[in-house]
């Protein structure tokens, strides 16, 4: 048994809990996660948005190394002590801290100390975007979640996260440059991004340098969310308001989203994810359903999904330049 101690009472929608499999393959154990939402709000049609602290857990789905720089900056318990113990995860009490990217770890905000950040190889760019003119010229950075080592979600079937969010980015990204704009990608083929055995702030960074490497006048990662309950699902899109114009994008996004699709609208909600927080131009993360609902997993595998989800995407994208 494991108990959480908390501030405040735990409301049905305040929290998600579910499983990740065991993959004898990389050696990864069985693992169990509650994922607290301690302050979650949506933005839905109007209104404001406030923050949501996280929507994924933090746990490891490829093999991990020991990272003692690295504390985790949000409040979710995870797992059994065996769990932890297989995942080579120590609480931040002790300095020590799993952190690799998943389904939820790809995303997470994380405090990295100084001299972490003084090894992390970070790129800056000119700082200057554009956010209005139309689409044609405009430099778009496309960030397919997970890859190589790390598979992410997987549903009941085994369909793995990565395997869904690679070929919408790829579609996105003919739509968007057939309008005229430039486009490049965090991953082209199934590959970790910085390279095999990264920490979690090595691999995130190198997707956030990627879109400052190219000056890019925004940055969208897709991603394909999970929950322990079945009937759970719907598009989200997440932001962080470091600029005037986060939570604008994230609103044409979900608006065209949750419009089209017969599926539930979940809103527009603020994160801490590192990859929309630390990167300098608007910034959305994108989550295109729940893998972990049948009916919604048997969707995004198909190609009438995937290019229906990429269209749309780019028309909320067009309509923010508009």
């Amino acid at each position: 048994m494991v108990r959480v101690p908390l501030k405040q009472r735990l409301l049905e929608k305040s929290y998600k809990a579910f499983v990740l499999k065991k993959d004898p393959a990389t050696g990864r154990p069985f693992r169990v996660v509650l994922d607290v939402m301690p302050r979650q709000a949506s933005y839905s049609g109007s209104g404001a948005a406030t923050t949501v602290v996280s929507n994924r857990p933090v746990v490891s789905n490829r093999p991990t190394k020991n990272n003692s720089s690295i504390k985790e900056n949000i409040v979710i318990k995870t797992s059994t002590a065996a769990d932890k113990k297989a995942d080579k995860k120590k609480s931040s009490s002790k300095n020590k801290n799993d952190n690799k990217k998943n389904t939820a770890a790809a995303k997470t905000e994380t405090k990295v100390n100084k001299s972490d950040a003084d090894k992390l190889a970070v790129i800056k760019g000119n700082g200057r975007f554009r956010t209005s003119g139309g689409l044609d010229g405009k430099i778009i950075t496309l960030d397919a979640g997970h890859g190589g080592s790390d598979p992410g979600a997987i549903g009941s079937d085994g369909t793995k996260e990565k395997n869904i969010t690679l070929p919408i980015a790829k579609m996105l990204k003919e739509i968007l440059e057939d309008k005229g704009a430039k486009v490049y990608m965090t991953r082209t083929t199934d590959v970790d991004v910085f390279g095999p055995n990264a920490s979690d702030a090595e691999e995130l960074q190198a997707r956030v340098n990627v879109g400052e490497k190219y000056n890019s006048d925004m940055f969208v990662s897709l991603h394909v969310n999970s929950s322990v309950n079945k009937n759970v699902g719907g598009f989200s899109t997440y932001y962080y308001p470091k600029t005037d114009n986060d939570l604008r994008l994230a609103k044409n996004i979900q608006n065209k989203l949750a419009a089209n699709f017969g599926v539930d609208d979940l809103g527009v909600r603020q994160a801490n994810f590192y990859v929309i927080k630390r990167i300098s131009m608007p910034a959305v993360l994108v989550e295109m359903c729940f893998i972990s609902n049948e009916k919604e997993l048997t969707l995004m595998k198909g190609q009438w999904f995937q290019k229906k989800t990429a269209r749309l995407i780019a028309e909320g994208i067009e309509k923010y330049f508009a």
